[in-house]
């Protein structure tokens, strides 16, 4: 049986997944784990995590679906 914390990570996934298709562009010749790692912050909770080259409107777009998800 699947953790709460994967049920949750497949669902960012498949949003991050739409989130790629609306931005092809930028996206073209990347995986997802090149755009974004999911980490855990200072207080040990799930966390987005971007090397320098991802634009702001993108990291805005999966942030926001990211909080959807774990709030």
């Amino acid at each position: 049986m699947a953790t709460d914390f994967q049920v949750k990570k497949e669902k960012f996934s498949s949003l991050a997944c739409q989130i790629r298709e609306d931005n092809k562009d930028f996206f073209r010749g990347k995986t997802l784990s090149k755009v974004y790692i999911i980490g855990k912050s200072a207080d040990d909770k799930p966390a987005l995590l971007y090397p320098k080259n991802v634009p702001e409107d993108i990291k805005e777009k999966l942030n926001g679906a990211f909080t959807s998800v774990f709030g």
